[in-house]
């Protein structure tokens, strides 16, 4: 794994064996180490090391994650918001500070804000968008979508493992024009030395 110059680990810095690692927690992450690396064929110590890195750097954390399918709230809500621009910056910080807020991120388009909200009744949605929702500062105007099933979630989500087993990112060749004949014409130049090995140009007299 090659760390990027600031710190911290992007996807650009895993290679094979990181993902791999990642794989193997995110299906049970109280594996153990000694675990992963019978898995995976390296040792425990490497396990150790690429793990404590990931965590470290910000990368991955290891945490218990609530179903709130399996909870009471079962009421789940996403909220469009439209914001009063002049204060936009504060209602991002006063909705997340709430509890029944899971999700909050400011978007382009008809509105400038997008929440999800989890309730124990349609009594406390309800409540929520005509009193506490109100409180908000910068909060104009809102549209609520009730969420009747919910097929994936974000802990569901796997990173995509589009790596060769080297580890290194599939590169494309970059295009090139159309029509455009090989640099320098070597192909050409090849073919009518009749596959002998050239010496190269620089070592060549020029006419």
């Amino acid at each position: 794994m090659t760390l990027a110059r600031s710190g911290a680990v992007t996807t650009r810095d895993l290679d094979a064996l990181d993902r791999r690692i990642i794989a193997e927690l995110q299906e049970d992450g109280r594996r153990s180490n000694v675990a992963i690396a019978r898995v995976l064929g390296v040792t425990e110590t490497t396990i150790r090391y690429r793990t404590d890195r990931l965590i470290s750097k910000g990368f991955i954390r290891i945490a218990a994650v609530i179903d709130p399918r399996k909870t009471p709230y079962l009421t789940d809500a996403m909220i469009w918001i439209r914001l009063d621009r002049t204060r936009a910056g504060e209602a991002g910080p006063a909705l997340a500070a709430l509890p029944n807020i899971v999700y909050v991120a400011y978007t382009a388009g008809r509105y400038d804000m997008l929440i999800e909200a989890l309730f124990e009744s349609d009594e406390q949605l309800f409540e929520f968008l005509t009193k506490t929702l109100g409180t908000i500062p910068g909060v104009l105007q809102s549209e609520t979508y009730h969420v009747l099933q919910t097929v994936k979630i974000n802990y569901d989500w796997k990173l995509p493992l589009d790596h060769d087993e080297a580890g290194e990112d599939r590169v494309r060749p970059r295009p090139g024009r159309r029509g455009s004949p090989p640099r320098g014409g070597r192909g050409r130049r090849r073919a009518r030395s009749g596959g002998r090995r050239r010496e190269p140009e620089s070592a060549s007299p020029r006419a």
